[in-house]
C-alpha cells in the first residue's frame, strides 16, 4: 500500500497514504472534516484523525515522509534558509486570479494547504524524464557543490519564473535573499539564473552552449485536472492528540470557533502565514488552532471613499502588500507608499513575505513587545489605524499605539489596516542590521515631518525606533522639542541631547551593545536632519544622507587551458551535479525509513558548571507514541565518544558534573520526531551548586582553574628567536577571535539499525573509522561488528570530523536498548548547543 493515487472526486473515495486508509466522507452540510492538497499533480486528502500527521505537522514534513519526496531538505525550521522552499499556486479570494509563489514548507502547517497546488523540485525533471533548462544551467554554471541547498534553490528562482511574465536581472538579486548557499560563494548560482534574464550578459548567454534555450516558458498550470474544493465550506479537523484545526471562510465561522475555544478553556492560536513560529518557536503549546487564509474580508485591498485612505485587509500578505502599495504610490498623498515599498523588501525574505500578513507581524509585535517589527514602526510613523473586529458585526478603530498596549486581544482579529493620506510631509525610513538581507535589526527607525520651504517645522514631527527597549517607541521628548521650530544647527544639536537623554536601550548581547545602540539611534536621526537640508547643507556633510544604493552582482570567470592536454585540465561538470539540482542525490536523512523504525530527540543541560540532581521523565513518558527513554545507566561500554583523543573523557550523557550548557543528559525515544520533540520539552531537570559560568578565554585564564590549550609559534630558525630578542623595537599584543558555529546546511543525521548482532551505521560523518571505534567503545562491541555507512555530506566545514560521533554514538545507544531501528536527526538549534562550534582563541604575540 504504497504511493498515493490520483483522485477526480472528493466525497466517498479513498486514498493510500503511507500504510493508512483513510475513507473520505462530507459530512455535514455546513462543515468538511478533510482538506484536500495537490502535490506535483496528485491529490493528496488528510481526514480527521489520520493518526501520523497532526495540526502541527510541517508541509515538508507531509512531502518528505508521507509523499515521500525527499528533493525538499529542511534545515533551521526558521525560514532563514531555504533549503526547504517550494512553489504552492493558490487562489487569491480578492481578486479571484492564481497567485504563485515560493514559500518555507518548513513554516506552513499541513493543514493550512487546503485546496493549494504545490510544486517540489521533483516535478521539474530527473534522469529519467530530462532535466528541466534551470536544473541545466545550475550544473553547466558549477552552482551545485555539496548540493544540500540546491533544490531550495531550484525552487525558488523557479517560482519567481512561473510567476512573471520576464525575469531581470534586478529580479534575480531581490529573490536570492532567503536561501543560503554554505560552499559556492553564491556567483555560479546567481550567473546560472542570470543567464534566463532578458537582461542577461552575453557572456553568461555564451555559456549556455548546446542547452535548452534560454527562454523558459511559463507553465500555468501543472494540475489542470484537480477539482478545486468549494473554498467556501469550513473544514474542523481533530488529530490524534486531540488538537483542533478550523479553517475558517467568514467572520461568523471564524468567532464561532473562538467562542467554543473559550469556553472550553482551550490556548488557541490564529494562524494565516505562520511564519511567526521561525522567530518564537517556543509559543504554545495550542490545544486549538484557527486558520484565517480562508476569509475573504481580511483579504481586500482598497482604495477608500474619495480616496482618502488605503485599506489593506489583516491576511493581505507583505508581498501582496509591497504591491499594492507600489500601485498606490503613484497617486496624489500617497507618494510616501513608495519609501515604504522599499523597507518592507527588507524584511526577513522573500518566501517568507510570500506567506507572512501584516496582521501576523503586528500580532507578534503585540505579544512580543522585543521583537523589532519593520511593520510596526511603519505603520506607527505614518498615522495608520486598525479596525479591530471582536465579532463578526462589531468593530472598534484604534491607533497602532493604543493596540501595541490593549492588554488583551483574546477573541479579536485585526481586520484591516488603514493608511492615511499625506500631503506635503517628509517620511523616511531606516533598517540597520548585521547583514542586508534576511536580518532583524539592530535599531530602525521611522521619521514624519511637515515642513516648509524655510524649514520650520508647522507641526509635530512623529519620530518612531525600534530595537531600544520593548517599552520605547515614541521619542516624545525629541518631538516636542522640534515642534514649531526652524531647522538649523542650534535646532540639530538641541534634539540631539534631547534624543540623548530619551534613548535609554536595554542590555540585549545577541543584538548589539547599549551604547552603540543609542549612538545609532542619534546617527539616523541626525542622517535624516541632512537629508532634510538638502543643498542647504556644506557639500561635505551631504553624503551622510543618502542611503548605498546596490547594483546587480557581476562576475566574470576566465582561465586558461591547453586542448591539447586534454582530458587532462579540461574544464567539465561535477557529474553528481544534475542529481544534486533535480533533489535524486540522497544524504543520510533521505534514506527511507526501515520498518519499525523509531525516532530520537535529545534533552540538554540549560546550565553550566553545575551538578545533575535530578531527572523527571514521567510526563514525558505519558505522551501517546512515546518509547522508552535512554541515559548514562544504559551506557555498557565508556562513557565516552572521544576515546584516544585526550586524557580527558567527552561524555555521550551526563553523569553528575556538568561542565557546559547543551551537554546531553540523555534522549526520548518515541514512534514520530514530532512526538519525540513534544515529548523532550516535557522532561524535568533539577541542577544544584550553579556556579558562575566562563563565558570567554580570558575569565578561563583569571580563574583559579585556569588551564587552557596553549600553543607556542615561533620562527623557522633560532636565528630568529635570538634576533626578536636583540631588536631594539619590539611590538607585542594579543588577538582575541571569538568562537563560531560551523553551519553546514544539513544538519547531524544517523541512523543505527540493530542486525545479527551487529549494528549497521548510516551517519553523516567525514571520518568514518573514528566513529566506528566511538560506537564500538558505548556498546562495548568489536569494532568488525559496527558497519558505518556515508554515502555524502550536505557540507560539514569541520563539523561532521569528530562531533559526529556524539551524535552516532548516542542513536546507536537507543537502538540498541530498545532492539529497533532509530533515527536522530538533530534540529539546527540542538545542534547549536551541543557542538558549540569553533572553539574562541587568544593569540599573544610579540
Amino acid at each position: 500500500m504504497g504511493n498515493e493515487q490520483s483522485h477526480k472526486t472528493l466525497f466517498s473515495s479513498c486514498i493510500v497514504t503511507n500504510d493508512l486508509v483513510l475513507l473520505v466522507t462530507r459530512g455535514n452540510a455546513d462543515t468538511r472534516n478533510y482538506i484536500s492538497f495537490l502535490i506535483n499533480g496528485k491529490e493528496h486528502i488528510i481526514h480527521t484523525k489520520n493518526g501520523k500527521i497532526g495540526a502541527e505537522t510541517a508541509l515538508v514534513d507531509y512531502i518528505r515522509d508521507h509523499a515521500f519526496l525527499k528533493g525538499t531538505k529542511f534545515m533551521c525550521r526558521e525560514g532563514g534558509c531555504g533549503a526547504c522552499v517550494v512553489m504552492s499556486k493558490t487562489k487569491n479570494l480578492h481578486t479571484g486570479k492564481e497567485t504563485i509563489r515560493s514559500v518555507n514548507s518548513c513554516l506552513v502547517p499541513v493543514f493550512a494547504c487546503d485546496g493549494w497546488e504545490i510544486s517540489t523540485v521533483e516535478a521539474l525533471g530527473n534522469k529519467a524524464t530530462g532535466y528541466h533548462p534551470l536544473q541545466q544551467r545550475l550544473a553547466k554554471f558549477h552552482g551545485s557543490q555539496c548540493g544540500f541547498c540546491t533544490p531550495g534553490w531550484v525552487m525558488n528562482f523557479y517560482s519567481a519564473i512561473q510567476s512573471k511574465e520576464k525575469i531581470s536581472l534586478a529580479d534575480i538579486e531581490d529573490i536570492t535573499d532567503g536561501n543560503i548557499c554554505r560552499c559556492t560563494g553564491y556567483r555560479p548560482i546567481l550567473d546560472a539564473v542570470k543567464s534566463l534574464a532578458v537582461d542577461a550578459p552575453e557572456h553568461l548567454k555564451r555559456k549556455c552552449g548546446n542547452m535548452d534555450s534560454c527562454q523558459i516558458q511559463t507553465c500555468h498550470s501543472l494540475c489542470d485536472d484537480f477539482e478545486r474544493i468549494d473554498s467556501r465550506l469550513p473544514a474542523i479537523l481533530q488529530d490524534s492528540s486531540n488538537i483542533q484545526w478550523v479553517k475558517a471562510t467568514d467572520m461568523k465561522t471564524l468567532f464561532g470557533a473562538l467562542e467554543r475555544f473559550r469556553a472550553n478553556g482551550l490556548e488557541y492560536r490564529m494562524v494565516a502565514g505562520n511564519t511567526g513560529t521561525g522567530v518564537y518557536k517556543n509559543d504554545g503549546p495550542y490545544k486549538a488552532f484557527v486558520e484565517l487564509s480562508g476569509i475573504h474580508q481580511l483579504q481586500k485591498i482598497d482604495m477608500g471613499t474619495h480616496t482618502s485612505t488605503i485599506i489593506l485587509g489583516g491576511c493581505v500578505t507583505i508581498s501582496a502588500a509591497i504591491e499594492a502599495l507600489a500601485n498606490f504610490s503613484t497617486s496624489p498623498g500617497f507618494e510616501y507608499c513608495k519609501a515604504i515599498c522599499k523597507h518592507w523588501k527588507r524584511v526577513a525574505n522573500v518566501s517568507v513575505r510570500n506567506a507572512g500578513t501584516l496582521a501576523g507581524n503586528l500580532m507578534l509585535k503585540h505579544k512580543h513587545p522585543e521583537f523589532p517589527s519593520d511593520i510596526a514602526l511603519i505603520l506607527l510613523t505614518v498615522g495608520a489605524t486598525l479596525t479591530i473586529s471582536s465579532s463578526p458585526s462589531l468593530q472598534q478603530t484604534r491607533s497602532v499605539q493604543q493596540f501595541l498596549l490593549m492588554n488583551n486581544m483574546d477573541g479579536k482579529v485585526i481586520n484591516s489596516i488603514h493608511l492615511p493620506k499625506l500631503d506635503q510631509v517628509q517620511f523616511r525610513s531606516f533598517k540597520i542590521t548585521r547583514r542586508y538581507q534576511s536580518s532583524h535589526a539592530y535599531v530602525n527607525a521611522g521619521f514624519l515631518m511637515h515642513i516648509d520651504s524655510n524649514f520650520h517645522i508647522n507641526k509635530k514631527p512623529t519620530i518612531i525606533f525600534g530595537g531600544i527597549s520593548p517599552k520605547f517607541v515614541h521619542a516624545y521628548s525629541t518631538e516636542e522639542f522640534l515642534n514649531g521650530k526652524t531647522l538649523n544647527d542650534t535646532t540639530l544639536q538641541g534634539a540631539m541631547k534631547t534624543l540623548e537623554r530619551e534613548v535609554n536601550p536595554d542590555v540585549n548581547p545577541t543584538e548589539g551593545g547599549s551604547v552603540y545602540r543609542k549612538i545609532l539611534a542619534q546617527a539616523l536621526l541626525y542622517k535624516f536632519f541632512v537629508g532634510l537640508l538638502g543643498d542647504a547643507v556644506n557639500a561635505k556633510y551631504k553624503s551622510c544622507s543618502t542611503d548605498i544604493e546596490r547594483g546587480p552582482n557581476y562576475a566574470k570567470q576566465t582561465y586558461e587551458f591547453d586542448k591539447s592536454e586534454w582530458p587532462l585540465y579540461e574544464p567539465v561538470m561535477k557529474l553528481e551535479a544534475p542529481f544534486q539540482c533535480s533533489g535524486e542525490a540522497e544524504y543520510t536523512n533521505d534514506i527511507s525509513p526501515v520498518p519499525l523504525e523509531l525516532h530520537a530527540a535529545i534533552v540538554l543541560t540549560r546550565v553550566s558548571k553545575a551538578n545533575l540532581k535530578g531527572v523527571d521523565i514521567s510526563e514525558a513518558m505519558k505522551v501517546p507514541g512515546v518509547v522508552g527513554w535512554v541515559d548514562h545507566k544504559d551506557i555498557h561500554g565508556e562513557n565516552n565518544y572521544m576515546v584516544g583523543e585526550g586524557p580527558k573523557p567527552d561524555l555521550i550523557f551526563v553523569q553528575d558534573k556538568i561542565h557546559y550548557a547543551g551537554q546531553p543528559i540523555g534522549a526520548i525515544i518515541a514512534e514520530t520526531q514530532e512526538i519525540a520533540n513534544r515529548a523532550k520539552k516535557l522532561v524535568k531537570v533539577e541542577y544544584d551548586k550553579m556556579e558562575k559560568p566562563m563565558t570567554s578565554v580570558q575569565m578561563v585564564l583569571k580563574s583559579s582553574e585556569g588551564q587552557l590549550p596553549v600553543a607556542a609559534v615561533y620562527g623557522s630558525d633560532e636565528y630568529q628567536r635570538k634576533s626578536l630578542k636583540d631588536s631594539p623595537h619590539n611590538i607585542s599584543g594579543e588577538f582575541n577571535l571569538p568562537g563560531q558555529f560551523h553551519f553546514p546546511l544539513e544538519n547531524h543525521v544517523c541512523i543505527c539499525i540493530p542486525k545479527e548482532g551487529e549494528m549497521d551505521v548510516h551517519c553523516c560523518t567525514q571520518c568514518v573509522d573514528f566513529l566506528n571505534l566511538q560506537v564500538a567503545s558505548c556498546l562495548a562491541m568489536t569494532r568488525n561488528s559496527i558497519n558505518v555507512f556515508t554515502r555524502r555530506l550536505g557540507g560539514a566545514f569541520g563539523n561532521k570530523i569528530l562531533r559526529s560521533a556524539q551524535t552516532a554514538t548516542i542513536c546507536a545507544l537507543c537502538a540498541h536498548k530498545v532492539g529497533r531501528p532509530v533515527r536522530l536527526c538533530l534540529d539546527m538549534e540542538t545542534g547549536m548547543h551541543m557542538f558549540r562550534g569553533r572553539l574562541p582563541y587568544l593569540l599573544k604575540y610579540e
